[in-house]
């Protein structure tokens, strides 16, 4: 008895401590991180093919609406539309982005070489909405993107964590697909792309896996379902044509990965097939796809004047926006002032930074946005509580503060109306590009 009850207590530790273990490879020490670069064979097909992910429709499930990358990032990167605004309005008044209608995955909608747009679900809900506004797409090259940081910078080719984790498949030397781990340093935005393409709130029905995606986009034509240059650009050719253009071949190809999980195509004569090494790697390719298209996304508004900088400095705004044009992690390793206490308040969809990997000191704090196209990314703050510029003025330089712990700086309630004034204009006027 008490040999059956120590071999109990064992089972019962090593499945507690296993639960707490991160998902990591068991192949060993993760690799040292490499710039997306290395697999990536031609950048500007790689900027194609990304811009036409990000704008398709056919990456959502159609539970409610097919949903695209762009349906919350479609005018200067943000959630801007008064429908959406006000179709993604809390009872709190705060904005958060409309997603879709809550769903579980029974399969694709496949026959052959082809599937539909919309997937085989059952709704089971009500629309959903993010609980956050959509930050900007446009100049996201942070260190960590999301409001709360957990797009990590190294992108694993497969999750937003940055850990090791297995899902990669390679072509070996000889030919044959082993798995493999990866590490791309300097990828926030390919981390970034990978949690709202699954996910049950943003985009698809709950349970649909990245190699289902992939099964489905090999199959589809590149924005089957819209108009416009964009499509154009693409539309003749395909998404297995615009990967091999872009990816080192070890990486893509139409070998079936044994070890994978099937997929659940909806194909009455193949409900089960392998996915194919473009397919199981999806996730990696899809990343880095997106951020390439992200990276292309330059601001070409004009600089802040002398003027505009004292006042900024005056005011406090440089505490978080030094350099007077955008959050200190655009294009730097630096968190210094990244992550900051905004004083806007704590939502479901948002509980700060978490993550002690993203800055320490910094737990319980948000990203600092970027200044850039101020005028086309109302509402503002990551609870959208902002209707427009002088409420984001307001709020911090007349003492708005929330009664929230901040930065004493931003909450002395002392600044003076001409340079507030100034302040705005500058606002304004980001919208010049």
């Amino acid at each position: 008895m008490k040999t059956l009850l120590s071999d109990l207590l064992v089972v019962l530790f090593t499945i507690f401590f296993a639960l707490l273990t991160p998902n990591v490879s068991a192949h060993g020490d993760p690799p040292e991180p490499v710039p997306a670069s290395s697999v990536i064979i031609d950048q500007d097909a790689a900027v194609r093919l990304g811009r036409a992910l990000f704008w398709d429709q056919q990456l959502g499930s159609g539970n409610g609406a097919l949903m695209a990358c762009a349906s919350c990032h479609y005018q200067a990167g943000t959630d801007s539309h008064p429908g959406r605004v006000e179709a993604g309005r809390l009872p709190n008044d705060h904005m958060a982005s409309l997603g879709v209608q809550f769903a579980s995955f029974n399969s694709l909608n496949c026959d052959g070489e082809s599937c539909q747009p919309a997937d085989a679900c059952q709704v089971i809900g009500s629309w959903v909405r993010t609980g956050v506004q959509s930050p900007p797409a446009i100049e996201s090259r942070f260190t960590h993107n999301f409001w709360d940081g957990r797009a990590n910078n190294t992108f694993n080719g497969v999750d937003a964590s940055g850990n090791s984790i297995d899902g990669v498949f390679e072509r070996d030397t000889e030919g044959g697909i082993v798995p493999v781990e990866v590490a791309f340093s300097d990828s926030s935005q390919a981390s970034q792309a990978i949690p709202p393409a699954n996910s049950s709130v943003e985009m698809a029905c709950a349970g649909r896996t990245f190699p289902e995606l992939g099964y489905k986009m090999m199959r589809s034509v590149p924005l089957a379902l819209q108009t416009g240059a964009v499509a154009t650009d693409v539309q003749s050719s395909s998404y297995v044509a615009l990967i091999a253009l872009a990816f080192d071949p070890r990486f893509v190809g139409d070998e079936l990965v044994a070890d994978a999980a099937p997929i659940r195509s909806g194909d009455a004569a193949n409900p089960s097939p392998q996915p194919t090494l473009t397919e199981q790697n999806f996730s990696l390719l899809f990343g880095l796809a997106i951020q390439a298209y992200e990276e292309s996304l330059e601001y070409a508004g004009r600089t802040p004047t002398a003027e505009e900088l004292v006042s900024m400095n005056n005011l406090g705004c440089d505490l978080c926006h030094a350099d007077g044009l955008s959050a200190a992690m655009i294009d730097t390793g630096n968190n210094q002032n990244a992550f900051t206490n905004t004083a806007v308040e704590l939502t479901r969809g948002s509980p700060a930074v978490t993550d002690s990997r993203v800055t320490t000191p910094n737990v319980g704090l948000f990203k600092t946005s970027h200044l850039l196209n101020l005028p086309l990314t109302a509402p503002y703050f990551h609870t959208g509580k902002a209707d427009n510029l002088k409420d984001v003025t307001d709020f911090y330089v007349n003492g708005g503060c929330g009664g929230l712990t901040t930065d004493p700086a931003l909450c002395e309630g002392n600044a003076v109306t001409a340079e507030t004034g100034i302040i705005r204009n500058f606002s304004i006027s980001r919208g010049m590009i």
